[in-house]
């Protein structure tokens, strides 16, 4: 049968150790006792601290309770931030270890309990990751799950070979893929090489955040070591990757290096993952890149998602551009490109939709705009129904209204049926 540990207990075994060791360098002996305190003595502790947690030459000795106190205290998230390091930063280990116990035994919906947890181990896994491990074993699997990830982190910066060794030791498998996971992403930042000769098999999404980081560092090693990767979902996953990093940072020499592959199908791809990554950046770029391609080129395929980027920054450009598609992608193109637009501005979005004169491209249009508009407002539905007087058109202007907003506004959707014919009416119920 297994035990189970009440983290309270578990924070007496942590405090008692520390105690029976002795304080380490810098820590507070009374800090190290209340390692031990209860919920009912945290209130006596908080009263007995005179510190100022807001003042930087005073160092924090109070309990989780004090801590928490101060959560949301501040005008802004960067002066909790350095609330936060300048008091975790000079801590002690055993007070840290009690910080953790009182934090964990508190619920997660509770303001500031997941984020002081998090710091708080973090701090505490620079100084004692072994010990984190061994209390995090005895945690609700979701409080475990972010203590180990934490504590293998802090380790794996000085020591990845011992990191690795204490990942090895876990119990179960998932438990161990996700630290390996988390010491190979922060192994990958600092060697590579080391983190590549590690990776398994069965793991794309490490190789993923691996060739992420290693495309900036060093694209030509990177690339030399995707090559030696077995066809795969591995390979697939590393690939792209590594082509969107290094796109991001330099999309003509990735191009260059997609476009000299000689597996067809892994060039394709190869373009048309740099092709999207460059569109983030500079849609007009990587536009004009597709048009340098030959006609049947598979990577031109990507166009209409070039344009949807473009949409962002300038819609009517976009539209432009998109007439020089095939007349097979035009639609498809308009859908994505209008859709973009009205997120931004549903008012010219719904007057380009309105100017278009062939019936299929302004159903087209219609069927992607009606979930950004406010068509709540009897009023303002009035006007625009005013302006599409097709049956097809109103179908399709509340097409996407009454997907998005049915669960939610159930009665106004059932007002907006008046705009259709009875027997579109009764479809639809």
């Amino acid at each position: 049968m297994k035990l189970l540990v009440p983290t309270g207990l578990l924070a007496l075994g942590i405090g008692l150790g520390y105690l029976l060791r002795g304080p380490l360098p810098g820590s507070h002996p009374a800090t190290a006792a209340g390692a031990t305190a209860t919920a009912g003595n945290s209130a006596r502790a908080s009263r007995e601290t005179t510190l100022d947690p807001k003042d930087p030459a005073v160092p924090f000795t109070g309990n989780a309770e004090e801590l928490l106190a101060h959560f949301g205290s501040y005008s802004d998230n960067v002066e909790n931030y350095a609330f936060l390091v300048r008091t975790l930063e000079s801590a002690s280990a055993e007070h840290l270890a009690s910080l953790a116990a009182e934090l964990a035994s508190m619920s997660n919906n509770r303001s500031g309990v997941p984020e002081y947890l998090n710091f708080v181990i973090k701090y505490w896994s620079k100084l004692d990751s072994p010990a984190v491990i061994a209390w995090a074993k005895f945690l609700p699997k979701q409080k475990s799950s972010q203590a180990l990830n934490s504590a293998l982190s802090a380790l794996a910066e000085t020591d990845s070979t011992q990191a690795l060794a204490l990942a090895q030791s876990l119990p179960d498998i998932r438990s161990r893929d996700q630290a390996r996971f988390t010491i190979l992403n922060v192994m990958a930042k600092k060697d590579p090489a080391a983190a590549f000769a590690l990776l398994k098999p069965n793991n794309p999404d490490a190789s993923y955040q691996l060739f992420n980081i290693w495309a900036k560092q060093d694209p030509l090693a990177a690339q030399q070591a995707l090559a030696t990767l077995p066809p795969g979902q591995l390979r697939d996953q590393a690939s792209s990757s590594f082509y969107s990093s290094w796109a991001s940072i330099d999309p003509l020499s990735a191009a260059a290096s997609a476009s000299a592959l000689g597996n067809r199908a892994q060039r394709t791809n190869a373009l048309i993952t740099i092709l999207f990554s460059w569109a983030n950046e500079d849609p007009t770029a990587a536009w004009e890149y597709c048009q340098s391609l030959p006609a049947n080129d598979p990577a031109r395929s990507n166009q209409k998602d070039v344009l949807t980027r473009m949409a962002q920054q300038d819609p009517t450009k976009a539209l432009s551009l998109l007439q020089q598609l095939p007349q097979k992608d035009r639609e498809d193109g308009l859908s994505s490109v209008v859709r973009t637009w009205a997120e931004t501005d549903p008012p010219a979005a719904l007057a380009y939709a309105a100017s278009l004169t062939k019936p299929n491209e302004r159903a087209a249009a219609l069927r992607n705009i009606g979930s950004a508009l406010d068509l709540a407002d009897s009023a303002a539905a009035d006007q625009i129904f005013a302006r599409f007087p097709s049956a097809k058109d109103r179908k399709s202007l509340l097409h996407s209204y009454i997907g998005n907003h049915s669960q939610r506004d159930a009665a106004s959707c059932v007002t907006l049926l008046k705009y259709l014919d009875p027997g579109s009416q009764q479809r639809i119920l």
